[in-house]
């Protein structure tokens, strides 16, 4: 998937698939601002980039630890 073919938006569900969490975890990272959401009630849908900006966060973090261990 290319960049033009990401989605802007996704529906909760779908997120929490990516993620490969539950939705109490999701929804604590929706609390915490890891995850923006727009609109509201069963109209809000989770910003496709906060997602890849979070598992890119996760990457870094394991590297810095990887280097850190050798």
């Amino acid at each position: 998937m290319t960049i033009e073919d990401a989605p802007l938006l996704v529906r909760h569900s779908e997120a929490q698939r990516l993620l490969g969490i539950g939705p109490s975890n999701y929804f604590k990272m929706v609390r915490a601002g890891t995850i923006r959401v727009v609109g509201r009630g069963r109209m809000s849908r989770a910003l496709y980039s906060s997602i890849l900006e979070y598992v890119q966060g996760l990457v870094k973090a394991a590297e810095a630890q990887d280097r850190k261990a050798a």
